[in-house]
């Protein structure tokens, strides 16, 4: 709180220094732009705004050459939109530093993007041709009081050109480098007593800048036709109805990629494309990415096509209480696209064209009331949108994707074989000891049983000649035996790793399912989303003393979500692969369990032979040693008959017990020796088989064939039906206190946004049986709960000061912001699927300054900064992000511009040049430091020359776009399937050209 004091202080201090700036100055110029804004639903001047809000009118507008959303950095340092995979879905749009990837279709933008009041409901919607527009207004921060949904990040309000009863109209034609043409027309004139109408058409053809480097075609192109018309009528002074209907077609091929680095695998890519194509001189992937040199296969390319249209009515009524305004809308916006998704020429697969669909189908009302009773300003309003989204994903194996798939598991396969060749050299050692030890265990209880018996037979012998023997004469006694030990676990046999040499993912599957085939074998997907939502809001300004205002808005929201997954796959490998690779694993795994349940069942035979009375064994067979010869002594006193009986059958007897004993002695010895032998051999091999599984390059190798067999966008383990549904309700608002000290404004406040949660709209998110039983050993049932996000909700304070430069005819506007999202939805590309999550906590704080104005008669300059540290939570939640910077968040984003107008003879002439830095960032979802982004600075420039002839108004520009032909990467990717390569999209080369445009 004191430091926000001291701030404020601070910016009061700066107001005070320019009123007194101010006040030496003659203060009667204007100050330039004066730009009356809607941000707060009401019209006002931007000076007058306790907001951050950003203003360009249609001057600016035009000498920067902003024709689309794209060209709106140039002017507007906050805002900012990268281009992803096609411009049809994958745009995304920021605001300090933070906003949503909308590759995923079920994932709603943060920066809430409006025409004419209507929303579009992606950014990508709202990425078409403009027309004639009158001005566009970058709200920054949370706007969740007046716009709602999904503008946690900020607002982007474009106000189209009203028609002109007084009757005009233009035609602009532009030709530029790559086969550029670029036609604009409009006109407008009166229609009766209050009625007028408005006509626009924009008509954009350019040539690809990325040329295919095998096949005579180029991506990247432009080839739009955008229409808009509109009929005002006036019946009186108290009451304006607004009419607008627009079309959009849009036939392109975005977006091609370039490689960036080159990967392991990239050889085998250039060599399956020779392979296929039959052509030696074939390029499977360039990595010499601004040669800007692109690769696809040859029946597949970067094709979309986009057709939108709506139509909207605006009711504006002054009633004796208040002003009452409707705006009502409906809009449909489709798209189709064709895509080779591995961005190379081998052709692993495709998104054949058609069979890409997505679709909007929105209405939209929207109820504003607003009046003032004393020093109240107030407003209240009601909303609802209803939302039908379809879409249909498919994706199809190309015939390359099983050669490149085998290639890549043949390497993977030979390295984890081989690492278990070496292991398994080990054991027929050990087997050889395990059978040895085997016999040994089986022959013990024969030996103990065998001299139990002879002992009782050497005394039955005994008996029959003790009458002839001396008195006394008795043999020795047996030792009590207890029952031998049991070994009760055999060594398993070997099997080592069955995939090497690798037979081939097809071949494998084969075994279970005959004529199993990847080529041809397809995912396709269909969603359709429901959604409703409603609000009521308000948003309340009342006069206080000494100049102050406090400002008040509250809305409460709810919204409705309906979701219906269809998941269909034709995959017949994945299973059957899959199926046989967890049953190998399963089985190393049970071998390895074997040997330890050997070792232990070994190692407990060797305690209990230790305790086995072996030494009494031992004893027993010296004793008959003995007894023997007392025998033989015996013998010789013995008539020759009884003496020769008794060397024949008594002594023989007396040494095969002794040989008995001795021979059960030594397989005790023996079996104990080669036990202590033995187990440390099976100790080994355990640790080290479990060392081989759980060798992280292991590990990823097995995930890697796993992936390769069953990608997640056709696992078919996954197919099914997913229904659900999801009900959300928050309350927003904002509290602000402002202050007027001459002609600044200072103001201070708190926001609150709200963006819903949704439903995932990719297969990949949902748990595969299959990966989570190789990951954990347990098959998890995917469900429809593992698609769904949660929703992102943002605390913001703002401190700003807006300042009059008198000298300069000029407005500065300084803002300190710090904004604190909790749940923010991120997509990640994950090298083959987008994956939607909930980040715990993400914290956006810097500063903005812009300023523009005039320093003389002819030379108007502008420019503006951000500083914008925007980190992921410092929680070990946060995992690998935390503490770091967003991804596409540079720190700091400038832009400036200088416009000098002077006479040239007969002609007017200008000159413009603007230009925007970007500091260093990262482009990837993941963070990963390959996909980092230098500075870079892009620079336009226009030559401009106008009649001075009012009666004959044409204008003639020489432009250029990327003057300087400065290479930078939009975002950096991993190359689908192909590990250690990295994709580009990239921004656009230099453009030039000229335009001549007539005023009538």
């Amino acid at each position: 709180m004191m430091r926000s004091l001291v701030l404020f202080s601070g910016l009061a201090a700066v107001a005070a220094t320019a009123q007194e700036s101010a006040a030496q100055t003659s203060g009667d110029d204007p100050i330039i732009e004066q730009i009356i804004v809607t941000a707060t639903r009401r019209e006002e001047s931007v000076i007058d705004v306790p907001l951050a809000v950003s203003a360009y009118d249609a001057e600016r507008i035009e000498i920067s050459r902003v024709t689309d959303i794209l060209e709106l950095m140039r002017i507007a340092p906050s805002f900012h939109v990268a281009t992803g995979q096609a411009e049809s879905i994958g745009v995304t749009a920021r605001i300090r530093g933070v906003g949503t990837n909308s590759d995923n279709p079920g994932l709603e933008s943060s920066v809430g993007m409006y025409v004419d009041g209507v929303y579009r409901n992606r950014a990508t919607v709202g990425l078409t041709e403009l027309g004639a527009i009158e001005r566009i207004e970058v709200l920054r921060g949370p706007q969740g009081t007046l716009f709602g949904r999904n503008s946690s990040a900020g607002v982007v309000s474009i106000v189209t050109a009203l028609p002109d009863p007084e009757g005009s109209g233009y035609a602009d034609v532009s030709i530029g480098s790559y086969g550029s043409t670029r036609v604009e027309a409009g006109a407008s004139g009166a229609f009766g007593d209050g009625a007028s109408a408005r006509l626009d058409a924009v008509l954009f053809e350019r040539d690809g800048f990325l040329e295919d480097a095998n096949y005579d075609r180029a991506f990247n192109d432009r080839n739009r036709t955008f229409v808009r018309g509109q009929f005002v009528f006036e019946p009186s002074d108290e009451v304006r109805l607004r009419l607008i209907g627009d079309y959009t077609d849009r036939d392109e091929n975005c977006c091609g990629a370039v490689g960036l680095i080159r990967g392991p695998t990239a050889p085998a890519v250039d060599m399956i494309a020779r392979l296929l194509t039959g052509n030696p001189d074939t390029a499977g992937t360039l990595f010499d990415p601004y040669a800007r040199e692109a690769t696809a296969s040859q029946d597949s390319s970067y094709y979309q096509a986009v057709q939108e249209g709506g139509v909207s009515l605006e009711v504006d009524a002054e009633l004796p209480f208040g002003r009452l305004v409707s705006v009502t809308a409906r809009r449909d916006w489709e798209t189709s696209r064709e895509m080779d998704v591995d961005f190379s020429s081998m052709d692993l697969g495709e998104r054949p064209k058609g069979e890409f669909t997505l679709g909007f189908e929105t209405f939209s009302q929207e109820l504003r009331l607003n009046g003032q009773s004393g020093p109240l300003d107030w407003l209240v309003g009601a909303y609802y949108a209803d939302e039908y989204l379809p879409y249909r994903d498919t994706l199809v194996y190309g015939p390359a994707f099983s050669i490149f798939a085998d290639s890549i598991a043949g390497g993977i396969a030979g390295g984890i074989g081989g690492a278990f060749d070496q292991l398994g050299a080990a054991v027929p050692a050990l087997e050889a000891g395990a059978a040895l030890i085997g016999q040994g265990a089986a022959g013990i209880p024969h030996g103990a049983a065998g001299l139990a018996q002879g002992a009782a037979g050497l005394e039955a012998g005994l008996a029959q000649f003790a009458p002839l023997l001396p008195p006394g004469f008795a043999a020795p006694r047996a030792p009590m035996l207890p029952m031998p030990p049991t070994l009760s676990a055999a060594l398993p046999a070997w099997s080592g790793f069955p995939f090497n040499p690798w037979p081939g993912y097809e071949t494998i599957a084969g075994n279970l399912v005959p004529g199993a085939r990847l080529a041809g074998a397809y995912a396709r997907d269909t969603y359709e989303q429901e959604s409703q939502s409603w609000a009521l809001f308000t948003h309340n300004s009342v006069e206080l003393a000494n100049d102050f205002e406090l400002t008040l808005g509250l809305r409460y929201t709810s919204e409705d979500k309906s979701m219906n997954a269809d998941l269909t796959s034709t995959d017949q490998v994945c299973l059957p692969f899959s199926q046989q690779l967890l049953g190998s694993l399963q089985g190393t795994q049970a071998y390895l369990g074997g040997v330890g349940a050997y070792a232990r069942a070994l190692g407990a035979y060797a305690g209990a032979l230790g305790a086995y009375p072996n030494g009494d064994i031992q004893n027993y067979a010296v004793e008959l040693e003995r007894f023997g010869a007392q025998l033989g002594q015996a013998a010789g006193l013995l008539p020759p008959p009884l003496a020769q009986q008794l060397n024949q059958q008594l002594i023989p007897a007396v040494e095969q017990l002794r040989q008995g004993a001795l021979q059960l002695s030594g397989a005790v010895a023996g079996t104990q020796a080669g036990a202590a032998q033995l187990l440390p051999g099976l100790a080994q091999v355990t640790a080290g088989g479990q060392a081989i599984l759980m060798d992280p390059d292991v590990q990823r190798g097995l995930g890697a064939m796993m992936t390769l067999g069953c990608i997640p966008f056709t696992d078919p383990t996954l197919n099914g039906n997913y229904a659900g549904t999801l009900d959300g309700n928050e309350v927003s608002g904002t509290l602000r206190l402002s202050r007027r000290i001459g002609g600044h404004l200072l103001y201070g406040g708190y926001s609150r946004g709200y963006k819903a949660g949704g439903f995932n709209m990719d297969r990949s998110t949902l748990t595969s049986p299959v990966l989570a039983t190789l990951a954990t050993g347990q098959g998890v049932a995917p469900t429809i709960d593992q698609l769904i996000f949660l929703p992102e909700t943002v605390d913001s304070f703002e401190l700003g000061g807006k300042f009059s430069l008198d000298a300069w005819r000029g407005l500065l506007d300084v803002s300190l912001f710090h904004e604190e999202f909790q749940g923010y939805q991120l997509t990640a590309f994950t090298g083959l699927a987008f994956e939607a999550l909930n980040v715990p906590e993400v914290t956006s704080r810097g500063v903005e300054i812009e300023a523009r104005g005039a320093v003389s008669e002819s030379l108007e300059i502008f420019g503006g900064l951000t500083y914008a540290d925007v980190r992921f939570g410092d929680g070990p939640e946060h995992g690998f992000r935390a503490g770091r910077q967003l991804t596409h968040a540079p720190k700091v984003t400038t832009v400036g511009g200088v416009t000098t107008r002077f006479p040239l003879g007969p002609l007017a002439a200008a000159f413009n040049i603007d230009a925007r830095y970007t500091s260093e960032h990262n482009t990837g979802a993941n963070l990963d430091p390959l996909k980092h982004q230098d500075a870079y600075t892009v620079v336009n420039a226009r030559l401009i020359f106008r009649s001075s002839d009012a009666t004959n108004p044409w204008t003639v520009d020489f432009w250029a776009q990327n003057l300087t032909d400065e290479q930078y990467a939009v975002t950096i990717f991993d190359a689908p399937l192909q590990t250690g390569t990295y994709n580009a999209f990239i921004g656009d080369p230099r453009l030039y050209g000229v335009s001549i445009r007539y005023d009538f």
